[in-house]
C-alpha cells in the first residue's frame, strides 16, 4: 500500500487505478485468503483515495477494472447468502 501512496512516483489518480488493477487480478482467486486480502486492499484504497478525479486513459482503465471487481463481489456475496 505504501508504494501506491508514494505520490512522488505516482499521482494519486494513478496510484488508485493501479491499486484497483491489483485488486482486479487477485479478487477472482478461488483461495479465500487471497480474495479477502484483495477486498482489504480495495477498502484501504477507498479510504486513502477519497477525492480522486479520473479522466481519459485512467477513467477507461478504471471502468474495466471496476466491472470485474463489482461482478466478482456480487458473485461472492451471492455464494455466501
Amino acid at each position: 500500500m505504501e508504494e501506491l501512496i508514494d505520490s512522488k512516483r505516482h499521482g494519486e489518480e494513478e496510484g488508485f487505478v493501479n491499486g484497483c488493477g491489483a485488486v482486479k487480478i487477485t479478487i477472482v482467486d478461488k483461495m479465500a485468503g487471497v480474495s479477502q486480502k484483495a477486498m482489504n486492499l480495495l477498502a484501504s484504497l477507498c479510504e486513502t483515495y477519497t477525492r480522486v478525479n479520473l479522466s481519459g486513459r485512467l477513467k477507461t482503465q478504471f471502468a474495466g477494472y471496476s466491472d470485474i471487481i463489482v461482478g466478482t463481489l456480487s458473485e461472492k456475496l451471492g455464494d455466501n447468502l
